[in-house]
């Protein structure tokens, strides 16, 4: 008769432990230093009570309620449901409702409130979203795997959940508002899955383990296209998908005329025209580029006090300022070095191209 396991560790409890055991450096970890004074802002005592705390919370199952968890878990549940093409349906485990919107092009995972956390909503950029699972194609999601690892100490069930298992290489989900490289170097999911694949008879081998991060960090900005026709206004982004990117503060929204930015066929223009002008003289086309930037595009600002002047860069131009600019390129060249530089309604417009596209 086979004897249960003396205990079960998973590998998250695990990574509460390494991390009481790190506790040192927790303590040295740049946010609990002081920019200004170099002094720790919390104790290495309270830190070591902390982390012993928290493990001791996670051995005794002790209910906790966590945003970026909930987040992190809302992704990694889109994300599968993209990868086998099906739908969600809430279960006690999963209790979580997902909702896309290809017109907004939005999707929103929503947390029904519980005893300990209120109800959260979490949106994704859609299209961002199917092009994530793409990574992924072919994978089988959320693999239960368990093994026995004989200790001193006696026999210790190691179990978990794969989030993404493709052939032979396992896939660790992580999400996160700031990634460091090495930042779960000390993971336990990197040892616990490979083993108890192999261990338990699944698979003979394991090629590789990836942690796959996806950095999703408040922004202080957010924009959107705003188009009023017939009396009915349509934005290109949900207001609810903005404001759930931004950090928390107080923001000013401002609604202001749109103006299009440059057109391909005004840059692809400028080029040949500085091509143009580089067969014609023998100066570099980029060195035309900035000597025409430095002229035209130069304005003045002030920083700590200081005037100083900037030079502006055609990328930023739309299509207005991009028409002034070229208008004043080709007025120069005439003038300066007596080379004609034709618009596409110009008679010859169709000639130059032939004689420039190739040599850009």
């Amino acid at each position: 008769m086979n004897q249960q396991p003396k205990y079960r560790f998973y590998p998250s409890l695990l990574d509460k432990f390494e991390q009481y055991l790190r506790a040192d450096e927790q303590v040295e970890s740049f946010w609990n230093v002081d920019n200004e004074t170099g002094e720790y802002k919390k104790s290495p005592e309270e830190i070591e009570a902390e982390l012993k705390q928290s493990l001791l919370d996670a051995i005794n199952r002790v209910p906790f309620e966590s945003e970026a968890a909930d987040k992190g878990t809302a992704f990694n549940a889109v994300i599968d449901c993209y990868i086998h093409k099906k739908k969600h349906i809430p279960s006690e485990r999963e209790p979580y409702t997902i909702i896309g919107d290809g017109e907004t092009n939005t999707i929103q995972v929503y947390f029904p409130a519980t005893d300990i956390a209120p109800e959260r909503n979490f949106l994704f950029d859609r299209s961002w979203c199917i092009e994530q699972s793409k990574y992924f194609s072919g994978a089988l999601s959320q693999v239960f795997v368990s093994a026995v690892i004989p200790t001193r100490y006696g026999d210790v069930e190691l179990y978990g959940y794969i989030d993404e298992l493709v052939r032979d290489t396992v896939y660790d989900i992580k999400t996160t508002s700031k990634y460091d490289f090495g930042k779960y170097e000390h993971g336990w999911q990197r040892h616990v899955y490979p083993y108890c694949l192999i261990a338990s008879g699944q698979m003979e081998s394991v090629k590789a383990f990836e942690y796959t991060a996806y950095q999703m960090k408040g922004v202080m900005a957010q924009e959107a296209i705003l188009e009023k026709v017939n009396g009915e206004v349509h934005i290109s982004k949900s207001f609810d998908f903005m404001c759930s990117q931004l950090r928390n503060g107080r923001y000013r929204v401002k609604i202001e005329r749109f103006t299009e930015p440059r057109t391909m066929s005004q840059n692809a223009l400028m080029w040949l025209w500085f091509t143009c002008i580089e067969q014609e003289t023998g100066t570099d086309k980029q060195d035309v580029h900035d000597y025409y930037c430095n002229r035209f595009l130069r304005r003045t600002s002030y920083f700590r006090g200081k005037e100083m002047v900037i030079t502006g860069s055609t990328s930023k131009l739309n299509t207005v300022q991009m028409t002034d600019f070229l208008n004043k390129v080709q007025a120069d060249a005439a003038a300066e070095l007596g080379i004609t530089l034709p618009l596409p309604a110009d008679r010859y417009y169709n000639e130059f191209i032939n004689e420039y596209k190739d040599r850009r």
